[in-house]
């Protein structure tokens, strides 16, 4: 997809073309694949966050089209290992598979793409928009427990913010790896001096981050990308249940025994995904 066409799909949805300055004066981080993720200005309010992440997801659709010509994967390397908001580690892509990460938001790997063509961008946003009026309740959410307490919060290439620190509630909120809320997802690294920073150096290194146990923030072995398809998975759940039903079944999975890897919720997200030993 052309940046002409991105912007024409906004239009579709009531985003005019000078909406799309507002990410020049963004702060920017960029991941080893070269897609952006645009860290959240203080004062903006629930409505300006969730424009800016669909302003964030449209630009990086944007920049594909040097990446994958008309939006079909091809058999072999894909130069940059980009495709349709995501990355291929290693670049290969088998016909009619892709293997990897992310594509269009959404497909991962081992899922089939027929005839081995990303999915049409257009339903794809469609998609994350509906998400994200279901979800709308998590970006006023974020934005008291998170960015209003020192914390900081970014878009993502799949239409998620990721966020770092904040308040007391939203720390505790954030267990594992990280946690998902509506269409939040919040890191477990503590309470960083800088926290924008930190959410930099994980952008920037393509992998995901844990505490040592001394209280310092590692490098680990998952790709991000591959960690924000899963959690772009439990957003879609979220949805689809809204926040009551979906908050009790996934607690009932976990009261009941079924942790990790064997919750339901969990399993449909993609364990490998999400960092769980399959």
């Amino acid at each position: 997809m052309t940046t002409p066409e991105a912007i024409s799909l906004a239009q579709a949805h009531g985003i005019k073309p000078e909406h799309f300055r507002a990410l020049a004066g963004l702060e920017r981080f960029t991941d080893p694949a070269g897609q952006a993720y645009y860290l959240l200005p203080g004062g903006i309010g629930q409505a300006g966050a969730q424009r800016l992440v669909l302003l964030a997801y449209l630009d990086g659709l944007g920049r594909l089209d040097a990446t994958v010509p008309d939006g079909a994967v091809p058999d072999g390397a894909v130069p940059g290992g980009v495709v349709a908001g995501g990355v291929v580690p290693g670049g290969v892509v088998p016909s009619g598979v892709v293997a990897g990460d992310v594509v269009a938001g959404g497909v991962v790997a081992g899922d089939v793409v027929p005839g081995g063509v990303v999915p049409d961008a257009v339903a794809d946003f469609e998609r994350i928009t509906l998400r994200q009026r279901a979800n709308r309740w998590s970006y006023g959410l974020a934005l008291r427990l998170v960015q209003r307490h020192g914390g900081a919060l970014v878009t993502t290439p799949n239409g998620l913010l990721m966020g770092l620190g904040g308040g007391r509630l939203a720390r505790w909120a954030a267990r594992q790896g990280g946690t998902t809320y509506g269409d939040v997802f919040l890191l477990h690294l503590g309470r960083p001096a800088d926290a924008a920073a930190v959410l930099g150096g994980v952008i920037g290194s393509g992998r995901t981050a844990h505490l040592d146990g001394a209280g310092r923030v590692k490098t680990g072995r998952l790709a991000l990308a591959r960690l924000l398809a899963h959690e772009e998975r439990h957003a879609r759940q979220w949805a689809e249940l809204g926040r009551v039903r979906f908050a009790l079944s996934y607690l009932w999975q976990e009261a009941t025994g079924r942790h990790g890897r064997r919750n339901k919720w969990e399993r449909a997200a993609g364990l490998a995904d999400g960092g769980y030993q399959v």
